[in-house]
């Protein structure tokens, strides 16, 4: 209801209330992944206007991006406990108190404040019994992950007590006292006896499946019909994917390679699409970082380019991280069947993108395709070992971790050439303002850093490198290259979808970025043949005046290709309408 009423202030004809402003920017910055400035607009509209009817929804995902995106549970909890306690008719009151038992469980670890919000629950939501017993259920957990045994069996028996009307959280209460007497017992029998009344008391839950699962580990004997049925089941899980796309391989270039693995569920999913389009997409043929032992800082992104490709190609998508190969497995399963590979980094050595196109649970097989159009089938063991042990290369932040599984989901639209590019224009334009990206100087400040760095190797600064500057060059003017010319295509093959003024600065943005390209390279090959030249001390030159002049040289065509490129974007940011 809540929401509603914000959407229908936002969308009241006449003047906006301050607060709506602030409320759309919040929204805009959220939308584009400026988490940020997301959460500064939200916070401005939480202190300059608390008693407009947004604020308890500014307040609401102001919590939502500590909890997920900034991650900062602690902040998290403050929000949520800022809104129970000032909002108190808000409509968001009950489920912010149940984000804080979760996060005061998951996150924080502290069973104190889980009961104690529990408590408050009671309080205040007396009469909605399901969400007390969930809350209590979390209670216990906490108590159960502390080690604090007896206190999580207390709480687990008065859910089963207090709470029998609510099942499934009965049943879930019951499995958490059959797993403390397993932790604690070495009668077997006993403990499969408290599973098997968990599955009749309560059959066609969650709980009864888990406790058929755990019933079996402890079983010496297992049935023949048990062992047929799960055959069986096995044998109609297996699924294999036919003519999946082939992943392109680009070994020295991961950012890229990863773009390449994506456009391989999107050509899987039915939608065609070329390097060039997800590069400009994900910002990629548009971002500029610099610092001069880290060449590899240009491949990195400002986003996660997974779900944000995902987004404007308008697929849904699922990301995630599996701790237990039996979750993943589970995962593999479900996305097989509903006729989509899975992206996964893959490899402990050198973790490289790759898609499970097939898994056969009887057989223990899963089958891979990796970049090369290689295939490869491997044993569960050997998954699991070069899954969730990858070594997953930095490309963006937060950092994805060993063990993620990416996929796609059913397309909600399909978005016009004029929209993808002119929201692909805009995202770049503002990481233009984004001072740095994981530590380092990026956009304005890093086209900044990396003229003063050549003015420093022109005029001798103490700390500066031009051995460095031409190892930079070797590998990051070779990726600048290749971005600017995938921009300079799409952008010239975009013409066609647009007219009049808008295509004529398409035509002129295309050429401007060919250009791009070719100076970087010119630039490149100067830094490299300059770079041999041993930097002369501050105080006194001993270069040969050509060797000088053409250092000066690079300082001049650096000052123009960084001028350039900026006004590029901003030129054809401003005719798209930004």
């Amino acid at each position: 209801m809540a929401i509603l009423i914000a959407l229908a202030l936002l969308c009241a004809p006449g003047c906006s209330t301050r607060a709506q402003r602030l409320y759309r920017r919040a929204e805009a910055f959220f939308v584009q992944g400026q988490y940020q400035l997301a959460a500064a607009e939200y916070n401005r509209i939480i202190r300059e206007s608390p008693d407009d009817p947004l604020a308890d929804d500014a307040l609401y995902k102001l919590a939502y991006l500590y909890r997920e995106e900034l991650d900062s549970p602690g902040a998290a909890v403050q929000s949520y406990r800022y809104l129970v306690d000032t909002y108190h008719n808000s409509s968001y009151a009950d489920d912010a108190l149940m984000w804080i038992v979760y996060i005061g469980r998951r996150r924080l670890h502290k069973p104190d404040m889980v009961v104690a919000t529990c408590q408050e629950i009671d309080e205040r939501f007396g009469k909605d019994t399901g969400l007390r017993a969930q809350a209590w259920l979390q209670a216990a957990g906490a108590y159960y992950d502390a080690g604090d045994i007896e206190k999580a069996r207390r709480q687990c028996e008065a859910i089963v007590k207090e709470f029998s009307g609510e099942r499934g959280t009965a049943a879930e209460a019951s499995l958490l006292l059959a797993n403390i007497v397993r932790d604690q017992s070495s009668n077997s029998a006993e403990v499969v006896g408290l599973y098997e009344q968990i599955v009749k008391q309560y059959p066609d839950t969650p709980a009864a499946a888990k406790a058929r699962q755990a019933a079996g580990w402890l079983y010496y004997d297992v049935k023949t019909k048990e062992d047929q049925q799960r055959l069986s089941q096995q044998q109609r899980q297996a699924h294999m994917l036919k003519a999946v796309p082939a992943i392109d391989s680009y070994p020295q270039q991961p950012a890229i390679e990863l773009l390449a693995a994506v456009r391989s569920l999107l050509q899987q999913a039915g939608t065609q699409v070329s390097l060039d389009e997800l590069m400009v997409v994900s910002g990629l043929a548009f971002n500029f970082s610099f610092n001069v032992d880290k060449p590899q800082a240009l491949e990195w992104f400002c986003r996660n380019p997974l779900a944000l490709v995902a987004e404007e190609m308008g697929f849904g998508h699922n990301l995630w991280t599996f701790r237990e190969m039996e979750q993943a497995l589970a995962a593999v399963i479900t996305t097989l069947h509903n006729n989509r590979p899975l992206l996964i980094a893959y490899g402990r050595s050198q973790a490289r993108p790759a898609l499970i196109v097939g898994y056969k649970p009887a057989e223990k097989k899963v089958y891979l395709a990796l970049p090369g159009d290689s295939k490869r089938v491997v044993s569960e063991e050997t998954f699991a070992q070069q899954c969730q042990s990858a070594k997953v290369q930095r490309l963006w932040s937060p950092h994805l971790e060993a063990g993620y599984q990416f996929s796609l989901t059913a397309r909600k639209r399909e978005p016009t050439v004029k929209a993808v590019v002119k929201s692909a224009i805009l995202r770049a334009l503002l990481t233009l303002d984004q001072a740095e990206l994981m530590g380092t100087p990026a956009g304005r400040a890093g086209y900044q850093a990396f003229r003063t760095y050549i003015h420093n190797c022109v005029s001798g600064e103490t700390g500066v490198s031009r051995k460095k500057l031409q190892q930079w060059a070797s590998r990051a003017v070779p990726h600048l290259t290749v971005t600017r010319r995938a921009a300079s295509r799409y952008l010239s093959q975009s013409q066609a979808a647009v007219s009049g003024p808008e295509q004529v600065a398409l035509t002129a943005a295309s050429e401007s970025y060919e250009n791009l390209a070719h100076e970087w390279q010119r630039i490149g090959e100067k830094i490299e043949g300059a770079g041999s030249q041993p930097t002369p001390p501050r105080s006194l030159s001993s270069e040969p005046p050509e060797a000088e002049e053409a250092w000066v040289q690079i300082l001049q065509d650096a000052e123009a290709i960084t001028e350039q490129e900026q006004q590029t974007l901003q030129d054809l940011a401003a005719a798209l309408g930004g």
